[in-house]
């Protein structure tokens, strides 16, 4: 059965022992608001189609400049400011559309202002959202190496997560800590993320409606990162409840790349030593020494930025 198909399929009470799950699942499916800004016939943040079959590798284009400097004038106008790298994001991922830019940007930095994590570092919130939600040798966001289509990203293994541990700031802040791991480049902007999510064995314990719809709030205009693929393997019924309320207010285009899959299908999109072990993989990397190496890789990028166009891009 294809994934569409997966989503899509009537799903009976019966299937599942928890009729309280059930019914939450259903109150919020008819009660979400139509708050999604993305209509299903504007294009999600895609690459370009000179570059989809392209090296993604090349310096920044003349297009992807004006965007910039487009995006540096409305960040400057409202009074913000953000790195260079960030900038960079913002404007290849909203195509130059300023008003997106700022909406993603101010979401940011309400993430970062919370009082919950105000004080701490992205470094600390990952330490805490892997010792309080996680099993720890599964960790959360799970460095993996790249997919087989080159794109960079992480697993999550959905069937050891407790979210009822974790604080959701703090949480939230981690995946932003995660998704500036793997936009440490312009070809990594450009490409996309991929992300894969265990769900073998998740349970309602392993679940919680109110926390996911905050994390979808991370890829509707939020964080400035493209999604590639979300690769869901062996998905549960109970998964599948959640997954109906999420595509509520995920936009059609987005809802497109959930690929749902059986872990022998993970052969198709990774090499085994590039998973950790909750999905049969035999030679993952060491999620703090990846996560570091790619931020010293953002950091190095930051200052080839600074040096070739100055402080928010003043030189252009």
């Amino acid at each position: 059965m294809s994934s569409r198909a997966l989503l899509e399929q009537e799903l009976d009470p019966d299937d599942c022992d928890n009729a309280a799950f059930i019914s939450m699942c259903r109150e919020m499916e008819e009660k979400l608001p139509a708050w999604n800004p993305i209509s299903d016939e504007q294009e999600l943040d895609e690459p370009e189609a000179s570059q989809r079959d392209e090296d993604l590798d090349g310096d920044l284009t003349q297009k992807e400049l004006e965007w910039i400097m487009a995006t540096r004038d409305a960040v400057n106008a409202a009074g913000l400011s953000c790195s260079n790298v960030l900038m960079v994001q913002l404007a290849i991922v909203t195509k130059g559309r300023t008003d997106r830019a700022l909406r993603r940007l101010n979401k940011l930095k309400q993430w970062e202002e919370n009082p919950v994590v105000a004080s701490m570092s992205r470094e600390e919130a990952y330490k805490e959202a892997n010792e309080t939600s996680m099993v720890p040798e599964h960790g959360y966001c799970a460095a993996i190496r790249r997919a087989k289509n080159g794109s960079i990203g992480f697993a999550c293994d959905y069937a050891s997560y407790r979210p009822s541990n974790l604080r959701l700031p703090v949480g939230i802040l981690a995946v932003v800590a995660t998704f500036e791991a793997c936009s440490s480049s312009l070809a990594d902007v450009r490409r996309g993320v991929t992300i894969v999510c265990n769900s073998k064995g998740v349970g309602y314990s392993n679940i919680s409606p109110t926390a996911e719809l905050a994390f979808a709030e991370m890829y509707v205009e939020g964080y400035p990162i493209r999604i590639n693929r979300f690769v869901l393997v062996d998905v549960t019924v109970v998964a599948r409840l959640l997954l109906r309320v999420l595509r509520k207010v995920l936009p059609r285009k987005l809802n497109q790349r959930f690929h749902l899959i059986s872990s022998e299908e993970l052969s198709n999109y990774y090499d085994r030593d590039a998973l950790p072990s909750f999905l049969k993989g035999t030679n993952p990397p060491s999620s703090k020494e990846w996560w570091g190496q790619l931020r010293a890789r953002r950091e190095a990028w930051e200052a080839e930025l600074l040096s070739k166009y100055g402080p928010g891009f003043e030189k252009l």
